[in-house]
């Protein structure tokens, strides 16, 4: 799914994407890149999701 420079966006669907089962590939422009999702990621982490 790309969603170009939306934050919020990626951060839903990022969420999202790790309770439902399957794959699912998230990507955005070059900016969205940059931004930091490590914080998201080590919560879900944390979960165990």
């Amino acid at each position: 799914i790309f969603i170009g420079n939306a934050g919020t966006t990626m951060r839903f669907l990022t969420t999202f994407s790790a309770l439902v089962p399957g794959k699912t590939r998230l990507d955005g422009d070059e900016r969205m890149r940059q931004r930091p999702l490590a914080d998201l990621l080590h919560c879900l982490t944390q979960m165990g999701v």
